[in-house]
């Protein structure tokens, strides 16, 4: 709000209020607080702040806790707004320029809320800044109610009807080809007026170059934006607007949205007074703004008010005048504004929608009465309207919209329902009644037959989610089976919740339910397969395990696997970490690892045969296994075999028995190692805990007790049981276990104890030797892997639920959007063929260019829809003749070809893995244009080539076209970037953009080399 260069102290912002008498800063404050507009200066010479009380109020602040600085309004504004915001301030102060500045502010109490702020610059004597200036409103709601229409009207309603802002299609050479209805209001020419007309007829002359010049960048492909100048209204006035515009490549015209800034111009140039700033706020508003006293005697009023009163009822109003009593207004008007004014000088804030009676009737006005009080008493209520019509009207397309949705559901099998709390009346939409294939006509919907028609295996777990959803505790989601009155089953899955109304606070349970009987068929299907490939795999004595190749995860392991290694099967979901922990020697063990994981990123089986590999399993115990890795890098998997060959490796290395197992046990106990004497009751601690876990080198024996006070309390008992379970069983020869153990500085670590128990020829335990390992990284990596598998998981299934959804919707919305096209069509068809005699020859060239355009956006339509579905395709990769592909799209195109003169040479193209379907879109695409984009006169000749490269297939379709220049070769690719017009080349600027995502979905990429005049190659690739 203000440039702050060195830290200041508190203003005292009397010295800005005494500037004014008071009873205009009490009347100006009142306005403030009536329109949501707070105010701030800066004076850039003193560095001195002050802020407005509605200011402080619209940031949620409390002026006596709070210095007003560029700091601490820096600090609320969203960090997506920040750089914005200062950049802006920084060009208000450098140029001195006007600045329209909307940003979002976090306050104090987490509320996110959207202001738009207005500031100027005041200059001395001397022409150097001296005093900043500016104006805030909160435009919160305006921008929620705006985002709620935006999302109805988006499919229901023209812009150009319904817009106050200026909106200009313009050719090529600045006519207007189309304008907004608001140009009635801002200009004062009806639509009709100003088609054909030009800019240049309009614009100001001192405005008329530095339009000239912005319009020759925007025809450049430089879009305009906060370009400023004035038109002449019809009346010969002066309009001062904002712009925004840019070039369609497609039709080359020009698409502008101007904004009326009159009132901010004016406000701007009178600012310089406390007074005029009053009257501006006022005035310049679109509502109609007045306030009252507590007699209802008129305080103040806009200039709408007062021109409202002068139309209506000849009254010419003035500050004093009684509102309600004498008035020329009719007594059954001032009857109901009287019940109105009472409430809110009760104390009561509130709005109304009402029907317009006197002015404008079947219009609709949103009145908002705001008392107005001071040091907590009521002295005012201020009150402003707005017309509202056409929200109502929107309101009346968005019940259509409903119907189109209901559509929808019943396409989806979705189906709504809803629950009033206090009465437990029970509503169904009608795709419910087709679901539970019911006459809606003859049932009532009651929980009774709800409760009755799920399957009585469902049942527990279903009241489980009702009533968990009912208490608020979480929404409900779950899928249940329901028996039909004819005895068949159904899947269901219902999701619902406890909501209240915004506006009423009604409390109302609601929810939908979709069949999705088919889904669960087919995932039983899929289920009982896999249960019987992994029966198999269980019962293989060979240990197999599935891992991907890009992450490293394990995503099955058969138990022979486990077995096989001795470890538990969690040790296996990552590559690196169960590496570690199976080989045999620690000090190898990171070496060994890093040349396995070499091995398995070379793709080489050779490599990936690993033979002889000494391992410990999970109990210490030493084996040598032999492992074979098969990559498949198109499935991104992994598939591993490992058998236990210990017993041949020992046999056949029978002298190195001794040395062997002597390595492995001491790698095994390589972190910790304690030796605990049971005859002597003494315990050696060796340097790792040292190393480890940070107690004194020199702490080598410690006492029994002291040991069992090292394990964490709650894992002392589990622990120490399993240790004299195992010390008492003459049959264990080792213990292993996992538990926390106190670090010398208190906090505790993750260990993993390996210990060997000696004993007696009588079974009893003398000694036990072990080692403990701190696992705590290891603890932590295991438990986010489990969180991110499930987070995945998750992410997964939503995805593919939004892509049905959306391949769905984008059929509907495609099918609804081309009905208006036909009829646009048909009947301009009819009126030409019955008027035609009628008609000018202007008349028809109008026809004929509303049934051309209607008809090119039918294929447009048509060309968004069928990018919208590449990659989509159920049809699956399967091997391919490409040269057999070519010769269909060959065949398609052979009157083309032969009317145009043309040649196609294909040489040998390999066979490919892809969808077939896709695949020849993608040649038929890269054919057309090379047909198409021909100089006049010549003969096309185009070459078709492939080749097998390691990792892809390499096609290229080169031709004797007119070319491209290297500046647009990226841009065709885009959707709708055309480099021509329609009539010298047709086409909706969408096939290559088409081949893109073909390109892309089978895993290669596509581009282009070209020299102008002498033709272009289009090259791709598709990855094997």
């Amino acid at each position: 709000m203000g440039i702050d260069p060195t830290p200041n102290p508190r203003p005292e912002t009397d010295d800005f209020a005494s500037r004014q008498p008071k009873k205009d800063v009490d009347l100006l404050h009142r306005v403030e607080a009536l329109g949501k507009v707070g105010h701030w200066e800066v004076d850039l010479r003193t560095g001195q702040h002050f802020w407005s009380d509605q200011l402080f109020a619209i940031l949620g602040l409390d002026p006596l806790a709070c210095i007003p600085s560029s700091e601490l309004i820096f600090g609320m504004v969203h960090r997506d707004d920040l750089a914005l915001a200062k950049s802006e301030l920084q060009r208000l102060v450098s140029s001195g320029e006007s600045i329209k500045v909307e940003s979002r502010i976090l306050r104090p109490d987490g509320q996110l809320r959207r202001l738009v702020s207005e500031a100027v610059m005041d200059r001395d004597e001397n022409g150097q800044p001296a005093r900043l200036f500016g104006i805030c409103k909160d435009i919160t709601e305006e921008k929620r109610k705006m985002s709620s229409l935006q999302k109805s009207d988006s499919l229901l309603e023209n812009i150009l009807n319904t817009t106050q802002d200026l909106i200009f299609i313009a050719d090529e050479d600045g006519g207007f080809l189309k304008i907004s209805k608001s140009c009635e209001k801002i200009l004062g020419y009806t639509q009709e007026e100003l088609v054909g007309k030009s800019f240049r007829e309009m614009v100001h002359p001192d405005d008329f170059d530095s339009t000239v010049q912005s319009r020759k960048k925007i025809m450049e492909g430089d879009a305009s934006s906060d370009f400023q100048n004035r038109y002449f209204r019809k009346d010969g006035s002066i309009v001062h607007l904002n712009w925004s515009a840019s070039l369609d490549y497609s039709s080359n015209t020009v698409f502008a949205v101007a904004r009326d800034i009159t009132q901010l111009v004016q406000t701007e140039a009178a600012l310089k007074s406390d007074r005029q700033k009053l009257a501006i706020v006022l005035d310049s508003s679109p509502e109609t703004i007045w306030a009252f006293d507590l007699d209802y005697n008129l305080i103040t009023a806009n200039t709408r008010f007062i021109q409202t009163m002068k139309r209506v009822a000849d009254w010419n109003i003035q500050s004093g005048d009684n509102l309600v009593y004498g008035t020329p207004l009719p007594d059954e008007f001032m009857l109901e504004w009287k019940k109105h004014y009472d409430r809110a000088l009760a104390g009561e804030n509130f709005s109304v929608i009402r029907k317009s009676t006197l002015i404008n009737k079947g219009g609709y006005l949103e009145v908002n009465f705001k008392p107005i009080r001071e040091d907590g008493k009521l002295i005012a209520v201020g009150c402003y309207s707005l017309d509202v019509t056409e929200r109502k009207a929107k309101e009346l397309q968005m019940q259509e919209l409903v119907t189109r949705i209901e559509q929808a559901h019943k396409i989806g099998k979705l189906g709504y329902w809803e629950v009033d709390p206090d009465t437990k009346a029970l509503f169904w939409s009608e795709e419910i009644y087709r679901i539970w294939e019911i006459e809606q006509a003859d049932f009532k919907p009651n929980y009774d037959h709800l409760f009755g028609s799920i399957h009585p295996e469902d049942r527990a777990d279903f009241l489980t989610h009702h009533r968990n959803s009912w208490a608020g505790v979480r929404p409900m989601d779950t899928v249940h089976r329901i028996v039909l009155p004819s005895g068949k089953i159904k899947f269901v899955h219902e999701r619902g919740g406890l909501e209240m109304d915004p506006i009423t606070g009604a409390k109302r349970y609601r929810g939908t339910a979709q069949d999705v009987t088919k889904e669960k068929l087919i995932e039983k299907e899929l289920r009982d397969r896999n249960d019987f490939i992994e029966s198999t795999l269980r019962n293989l004595p060979l240990g197999i395990a599935v891992t991907k190749l890009s992450t490293g995860q394990a995503t099955y392991i058969n138990p022979a696997f486990g077995q096989t290694y001795g470890w538990d099967p969690e040790v296996f979901t990552d590559v690196e970490t169960f590496f570690s922990k199976i080989l045999a020697d620690p000090t190898m063990s990171k070496k060994t690892t890093q040349q396995f994981l070499e091995d398995i990123r070379s793709a080489d089986p050779e490599k990936m045969n690993w033979k002889n590999v000494p391992i410990v399993t999970q109990t210490g115990e030493p084996r040598i296994i032999s492992a074979k890795n098969i990559p498949h890098p198109d499935h991104d998997l992994m598939i591993s075999t490992v058998v236990d060959e210990t017993d041949r490796y020992w046999a056949e290395h029978s002298l190195r028995t001794s040395n062997d197992r002597f390595h492995l046990a001491t790698q095994a106990v390589s972190d910790a190692i304690w030796d605990w004497d049971l005859q002597k009751h003494s315990i050696f601690w060796g340097k790792g805990y040292h190393r480890l876990f940070g107690y004194p080198e020199e702490m080598e024996q410690v006492t029994e007790d002291l040991w069992q006070t090292k394990i964490h309390p709650e894992d002392l008992p589990r622990t120490w049981d399993s240790i004299l379970e195992a010390r008492n069983n003459p049959e264990t020869p080792r213990w292993t276990g996992e538990y926390r153990f106190m670090k010398f500085d208190g906090s505790y670590a993750f260990v993993e104890e390996n210990t060997v128990i000696l004993r007696d020829q009588e079974g009893k335990p003398i000694r036990m030797v072990g080692a403990i390992r701190d696992i705590s990284h290891h603890k932590m990596y295991e438990e986010s892997l489990k969180k991110l598998n499930a987070e995945l998981a998750d992410s997964n299934r939503e995805l593919e639920i939004s892509n049905k959804e959306l391949e769905q919707f984008a059929y509907v919305a495609s099918h609804d959007l081309q009905e208006p096209l036909r009829m646009v069509t048909s009947f301009l068809g009819l009126i030409k063929l019955k008027y035609s005699h009628v008609l000018d020859e202007k008349g028809l060239q109008y026809i004929h260019h509303a049934v051309d355009g209607a008809k090119r956006m039918r294929e447009l339509i048509l060309d968004l829809l069928e990018f919208s579905r590449v990659g989509n395709h159920t049809e699956t990769k399967n091997p391919t003749n490409t040269s057999q592909l070519v010769e269909e799209v060959l065949l398609l195109h052979k009157k083309t070809i032969r009317d145009k003169g043309g040649k196609v040479h294909v040489s040998q193209l390999p066979d490919i893995v892809c969808q077939s379907t896709s695949i020849v879109q993608l040649f038929q695409n890269l054919l057309t244009n090379a047909l198409k984009y021909q100089p006049k006169g010549n003969k096309p000749e185009v070459w078709i080539e492939g080749r097998e490269l390691e990792r892809e297939w390499e096609f290229s379709v080169r031709d004797n076209g007119i070319g491209i220049n290297a500046e647009f070769t990226d841009k065709i690719f885009i959707i709708f970037q055309r480099l021509h017009q329609k009539e010298q080349y047709s086409g909706s600027g969408i096939g290559l953009a088409i081949c893109k995502k073909i390109v892309e979905f089978h895993g290669g990429k596509i581009w282009v080399e070209s020299t102008p005049g002498t033709g272009s190659t289009f090259f791709f690739t598709l990855k094997k």
